[in-house]
């Protein structure tokens, strides 16, 4: 951490998304080899290797932003306020892009939920699951800014549009109909 005068905190060096590319790799072709070892159908390999992958893009989108400044935070940095945001009906304010990044987001774990797991099958365990995965993903974002690691924020527009997507995407699994 470097001071500045005016008493904020900038990271001299951030950790880039890119650096979980060889751990993504390395932890896909493990689980591809150990399911080719005790015979798995291609299928269940192929949804294996696609769902670890989606997992390293999850983390990489949500703790490590790949477009980091090199100088200052805006605005809310080094500054407790801002860091929170109550309100739901916020987030239709946010952009359409934002907005359907947060639609699909959790939509392809909701997927992998129902297919790997019995209880993931019913849509209420599923919904109940990706509104805690999104919960912890806004509760670590607050995290990481409070320590000045990032420049995110804890919104529960996000929660609830990423719950509707997840929903969204188990309704798009084509083994429940």
């Amino acid at each position: 951490m470097l001071a500045l005068n005016n008493g904020q905190t900038i990271p001299v060096q951030q950790i880039s998304a890119w650096h979980l590319l060889p751990l993504a790799v390395f932890t896909c072709y493990l689980s591809w080899q150990f399911l080719q070892r005790n015979h798995a159908s291609r299928e269940r390999i192929m949804i294996t290797t696609a769902a670890i992958s989606y997992l390293f893009i999850l983390v990489a989108f949500t703790q490590f932003p790949l477009n980091q400044l090199q100088g200052p935070r805006p605005q809310f940095w080094g500054q407790q306020s801002g860091m929170i945001t109550l309100n739901p009906l916020r987030t239709f304010s946010y952009g359409n892009y934002q907005i359907g990044g947060n639609l699909i987001m959790l939509a392809p774990l909701s997927f992998f939920y129902a297919y790997f797991t019995e209880k993931g099958q019913s849509w209420w365990a599923n919904a109940k699951f990706c509104c805690l995965i999104s919960v912890t993903i806004e509760c670590s974002q607050l995290l990481l800014n409070y320590f000045y690691l990032s420049s995110r924020c804890f919104d529960t527009g996000d929660i609830l549009v990423n719950t509707l997507g997840a929903t969204l995407g188990w309704l798009g699994d084509w083994r429940q109909w």
